[in-house]
Parts: structure tokens; C-alpha cells; sequence
């Protein structure tokens, strides 16, 4: 089917869960009563029990809640779970010390298959965490035309092989960046795009990630 027939659907999913949880008044996760919020407490306590210690790179295992979270954003598009990863990234990012003049981005999706999902979910989770620490976000990275094929399944080596100059800088790189992406596995993407980055001229790339592969 066309990635235009999967937008449709997607669209009128999105519509559908915005009347479903107006205001917060439910659960994301559950359809529980949520006091206001976008998780109710339970989901917020099972959130947290995915949790990874301080000095990784990603806020929680990608398993249970968390991992619900980044599915519902990745493969149907629902906003409020970038806001709910969002945040808690915004707070690992409040941690450390990054300068005012940094810049938020992601990690480019291939053309072809946000045209087939309907969305960027690197960049839905990118923009979610600069409206919630308010550093700017720019995109900064773009695929190359043969870097298509996706990571999934690939065995650690075969993931650096397939991300081996697989991206190339765009204009005006900062100083500081700060790359965001929803899902850690072996860090051979993070890793190609902080070279690109640092050949290009930034002076340090801060990774971060919402959740990291079991």
C-alpha cells in the first residue's frame, strides 16, 4: 500500500485519539483516570521502573511502558507520547552542563520510509524536547541516497558497516549539538552521525536517547 494511504489512516488516527484523551482526562497508556496528566499513576510508576542508571545515554529500557511509549510515537504517530519522553530526557539534559548556545536535533529518517509512516519520529521527539528546555532545533544531518537500508536485525558489525558514511552535515554546524533519538541498540547510528557532526566542525555532540535496547 502507498505511504499515502498510511497517512490517511494515521490522520484520522490522530484525530480519533484527541478526542479520546481530551485534556489529559485518561491514561495514554491505559485509559485509566489521569488527574490532568498524560500518564496516570500506575503507568508513571511502571515508566519509572524502566529507568537506566544517570551515566547512560538513554532514560529507560526499551521494555514495558517505555517501550509502549516509543511504539505509539514511531509506528502511529501520537504526539502525546513524545511530550511524556520528552520530558524526562529534558531533565538527564538538565544534568549536565551544556551551553545556552546549543541546538537540538535527530537523526535523519530515510526519505522513503517516513514517506511510508507518515511521520519523523526522531524529529516529533526533537522538537517535543526543544519546546521543553527551549534550545532551538535545527536539522542538521541528512541520509545519503545508499544509507536506505534499515539497522533492524543487523548484528552489531554489520550496523557499522551499514551506518560507514551514511550521513553528511548540513549548513552552519554549532559548536554544540545535541542528538536526540528514540531508541539505543548498538550506537553505531549515534556514532556516524557524531563524526559527521565533529568532521564538520562541532566541538561536542551530547547523544540521548529515550530508551536503549535490551
Amino acid at each position: 500500500m502507498s505511504g499515502r494511504f498510511f497517512r490517511v489512516i494515521r490522520g484520522a488516527e490522530r484525530s480519533l485519539l484527541e478526542r479520546t484523551y481530551p485534556n489529559n482526562a485518561i491514561c495514554l497508556l491505559c485509559g485509566r483516570a489521569a488527574g490532568g496528566e498524560l500518564l496516570c499513576p500506575d503507568c508513571r510508576k511502571g515508566l519509572e521502573a524502566c529507568a537506566l542508571p544517570e551515566d547512560e545515554h538513554a532514560v529507560w529500557l526499551y521494555r514495558d511502558e517505555a517501550g509502549r511509549l516509543v511504539r505509539m510515537l514511531k509506528e502511529r504517530a501520537v504526539a502525546p507520547a513524545a511530550e511524556i519522553l520528552a520530558r524526562d530526557i529534558a531533565e538527564k539534559l538538565r544534568k549536565l552542563d551544556v551551553s545556552a548556545d546549543a541546538v537540538i536535533t535527530s537523526v535523519p529518517m530515510p526519505v522513503l520510509r517516513r514517506r511510508e509512516r507518515g511521520i519523523d519520529h526522531g524529529w516529533k521527539l526533537a522538537l517535543a524536547l526543544g519546546a521543553e528546555t527551549g534550545y532551538p532545533v535545527r536539522p542538521l544531518l541528512k541520509r545519503k541516497a545508499r544509507s536506505a537500508k534499515t539497522q533492524r536485525g543487523l548484528s552489531a558489525e554489520e550496523r557499522l558497516k551499514n551506518m560507514r558514511d551514511a550521513f553528511a552535515p548540513l549548513d552552519d554546524i554549532p559548536q554544540t549539538v545535541i542528538l536526540v533519538d528514540d531508541v539505543m541498540t548498538t550506537g553505531a547510528t549515534a556514532a556516524a552521525c557524531r563524526e559527521t557532526l565533529t568532521v564538520a566542525g562541532c566541538e561536542r555532540v551530547i547523544v540521548l536517547a529515550a530508551t536503549r535496547a535490551e
